[in-house]
């Protein structure tokens, strides 16, 4: 089986979150905006599908997170030291999800 885009992985990690975690609504609710701006990141830079992330494209989207129009992200906002840490919180647990299901050989977060 391919592996997914990241959009669709990252649907799929949303949909586990909130019906099999059970996850509170607002958890999801900042679980899918982090991810979305992870997800316009990974457009932004070639990446398509989650097995082709590397962890040096994750340290490159953290420091994305502070500096984004250094990134080329000019349409996002720098985010603060501690929304940062939420950021990267969301991207590392939505990546060993997808290695735990088997979508990526490894976890590169």
């Amino acid at each position: 089986m391919a592996s997914p885009t990241i959009d669709d992985a990252i649907a799929g990690y949303l949909a586990h979150v909130s019906v099999e975690r059970g996850l509170a609504r607002n958890t999801v609710a900042a679980y899918t905006r982090d991810l979305a701006r992870y997800s316009r990141w990974c457009a932004a830079t070639g990446l398509e599908r989650i097995d082709s992330v590397e962890s040096e494209n994750i340290a490159d989207f953290a420091a994305s997170l502070r500096n984004p129009t250094g990134a080329g992200l000019d349409g996002e906002t720098a985010l603060s030291a501690s929304s940062t840490a939420r950021v990267v919180v969301a991207v590392r647990s939505f990546h060993r999800f997808a290695n735990l299901e088997g979508w990526t050989p490894t976890d590169p977060a």
